[in-house]
């Protein structure tokens, strides 16, 4: 948490001083700034857990809780700005794992398409019965994320580290690659009613510097899916989207540990989000995921707001 406090502190400095970007910024107006700020809150319950994976598991939405959070916030950049500067905070909770992180992202926009970088450092903890652990992580995520008419396309390379500290001290090393692409198309009949479908996919490795090395996994995730938007007012997006994913590697993510009781399932998710003005973004959704191979179903919620200076 010193970490992360200390984090905040640097960067609120930075926000003060005398650089060159505030000088040239001084006249634009409020809202189109080329700085930041973000507050986000993610949330996962899920109805039957396994110890044996649960470490794994941690990792696994703490990554994708990073990469989606990352995907959420470009598909609704309007691109107006050739620069920004975006620190974050953002606080995450799974089960008996929750950790408060400190993103920092800067973007910059060439003709339509959005490059990047986002750091993440990371100050998790976990207590399960009588044991408790805490996890460092730090995450970087090299990003594009390309906004045509009805059309959207984000894709990040990410690698992170994850330390241990508790009863059992271990180091993980994960990398890999997520990508979502979105087309919709207008509808005939209703008014600011669009279509479509969605794809995502995440190929990711987690290595350890255990000497088992049957914790070490691939994983090959794919989703398809349906999506309908609808605007009201100019200021209100309502957003639904439903589909099915596959675990491609299913022997070689948990190996001898456990099976995935995910490796086939349905989705659906319910998203909201609006603008005030230009000055605050306000965005929120939950998706519930149901496994086709097991009895056992997930559920996550999220909560953000983006402040343009």
């Amino acid at each position: 948490m010193k970490k992360i406090a200390l984090l905040g502190l640097v960067l609120s400095t930075i926000s003060y001083a005398d650089f060159d970007l505030w000088e040239k910024t001084l006249d634009i107006e409020p809202g189109y700034k080329p700085v930041e700020i973000s507050i986000l809150t993610w949330q996962k319950n899920i109805d039957k857990k396994n110890i044996k994976t649960k470490k794994l598991e941690n990792i696994y939405f703490l990554k994708s809780s990073l990469n989606q959070g990352l995907m959420k916030k470009l598909n609704n950049d309007l691109q107006e700005k050739d620069f920004f500067f975006n620190p974050e905070i953002l606080y995450i909770r799974y089960d008996k794992y929750e950790a408060p992180i400190l993103n920092m992202n800067f973007g910059y926009l060439v003709d339509t398409t959005r490059y990047g970088v986002n750091f993440s450092f990371v100050d998790g903890k976990e207590k399960e019965k009588l044991i408790k652990s805490d996890m460092e992580n730090y995450q970087l995520n090299l990003y594009f994320n390309t906004q045509e008419e009805n059309t959207n396309l984000f894709g990040t390379l990410y690698l992170g580290k994850t330390k241990y500290n508790g009863i059992e001290n271990e180091k993980d090393f994960y990398y890999g690659y997520y990508q979502y692409f979105e087309q919709k198309y207008e509808s005939f009949y209703y008014e600011s009613l669009t279509y479509g479908y969605y794809t995502t996919l995440d190929i990711s490795r987690i290595e350890t510097d255990k000497k088992n090395k049957n914790y070490n996994n691939d994983s090959i995730e794919g989703n398809l899916g349906l999506v309908i938007e609808k605007s009201f007012l100019d200021k209100f997006k309502i957003k639904l989207a439903s589909g099915i994913g596959k675990e491609f590697l299913e022997n070689r993510k948990y190996k001898t540990i456990s099976k995935d009781d995910f490796e086939e399932y349905i989705n659906t998710k319910l998203e909201i989000s609006t603008k005030i003005q230009n000055y605050l973004d306000i965005f929120t959704g939950v998706e519930i995921k149901k496994s086709l191979k097991v009895n056992n179903y997930e559920n996550s919620i999220y909560l953000g707001f983006k402040l343009n200076l």
